[in-house]
């Protein structure tokens, strides 16, 4: 998604929760339209993120995904200038359940006062 400036970290983190909204409501194609798919390799973004989440969601035992409570703030993270444009990172998790969970990672790339922000990964880990 282009952005007309470089993001406040309020916003990201009300994207992050758009996209977790639609991540978690199989609304994949809209997720895509909106955000991209930076990891999708070789693949369409859409069927890339339907793949990628019901992998995590095998990985952790799950069937669907759960909206972490909005008192779970993601962790946002602004970076110096560097040769990779990386601007910014906001990265959540999903909870299925206590001992596992699936995150996901938005990243604002940028140089010269145009800004992208899009879905970077999809990953689940058990605690």
């Amino acid at each position: 998604m282009k952005l007309a400036a470089k993001p406040m970290a309020d916003a990201l983190v009300a994207w992050w929760r758009e996209a977790a909204e639609m991540m978690c409501a199989g609304r994949f194609e809209e997720l895509a339209d909106k955000f991209g798919y930076g990891v999708r390799y070789d693949r369409e973004a859409v069927a890339a993120i339907q793949e990628d989440v019901a992998a995590c969601l095998r990985a952790v035992g799950e069937s669907r995904l759960v909206l972490p409570s909005s008192s779970e703030v993601p962790k946002v993270t602004f970076y110096v200038p560097n040769d990779s444009h990386l601007v910014a990172s906001v990265d959540g998790i999903l909870m299925g359940k206590p001992e596992v969970f699936m995150g996901f990672s938005l990243v604002v790339f940028g140089e010269g006062g145009v800004y992208y922000v899009t879905l970077e990964s999809i990953d689940a880990s058990a605690a």
